[in-house]
């Protein structure tokens, strides 16, 4: 799977002459990760992506920029498999991190919440390197994002813990305790907003794990924006992210 990504690069006259840039929609069958941004292209059938939580032609949503990276989330009321239908209704998709079939390992090169910064280290790295670990099988939460192919894309993957706060938490329809998450208080450094929808008031699974011992991963409570973590035999629910162009 080719999972290689093309850095397109705006400069800043383009985008004040134009508002915005797009996000070039997926082609026709192959691989769409080498797609450039075209900030003149026809608004009907690319992302727009200065307008978080705005809907691309194959389905997935942008959700806004975080840390250099312009990201889009797949949809709620995903089903299972590697080619989801995702119909928008509240998330009920749960699996356990590693896989029925996993390993308690600490997985090397998969940030460690114990010895790293918040943002030092984001999901797509997380999920590459855990997905092809012999810890993990293929109906893990790791695997469910790094496998699937949605919306013309196939470099999808599970957030790390900062991705899910920022990137997911901060703007969506969850319910915020203003002390948490440490890493951005209340959401208050992006602003709170609530674009990204379908997200249950329950507990989701980050690529990030949390103890040396390789037992438990990170996880985010919606319901109140606590994050914490939990054994990765546990069943929590996912939603996979990307970033584009």
């Amino acid at each position: 799977m080719d999972r290689i990504r093309c850095v397109a690069i705006v400069s800043c006259a383009v985008f004040s002459a134009c508002g915005r840039i797009g996000f070039d929609p997926p082609s026709s069958g192959g691989d769409t990760n080498d797609a450039g941004a075209d900030a003149g292209a026809d608004a009907d059938t690319e992302c727009n992506i200065a307008v978080r939580g705005s809907v691309c032609s194959g389905g997935a949503i942008v959700a806004g920029s975080w840390g250099g990276r312009d990201y889009m989330v797949t949809p709620s009321g995903c089903t299972d498999g590697t080619t989801p239908t995702c119909d928008g209704s509240t998330d009920t998709l749960t699996k356990t991190w590693f896989g029925t079939g996993g390993m308690f390992t600490n997985i090397p090169g998969v940030e460690n919440r114990l010895g790293s910064a918040p943002a030092s280290q984001l999901g797509d790295v997380n999920t590459e390197v855990a997905a092809t670990h012999t810890s993990v099988t293929a109906d893990s939460a790791v695997r469910y994002c790094y496998d699937l192919d949605y919306g013309g894309y196939t470099d999808w993957y599970l957030p790390a813990s900062s991705e899910l706060i920022e990137v997911l938490l901060c703007h969506s329809n969850a319910t915020l305790n203003p002390i948490y998450p440490s890493e951005n208080p209340g959401c208050v450094t992006g602003g709170r907003s609530m674009e990204l929808t379908g997200f249950a008031l329950a507990t989701y699974w980050s690529s990030t794990e949390t103890d040396s011992g390789g037992t438990a991963a990170m996880r985010l409570n919606f319901s109140i924006g606590v994050h914490g973590d939990n054994f990765k035999d546990r069943i929590e629910l996912v939603r996979c992210i990307r970033y584009g162009p």
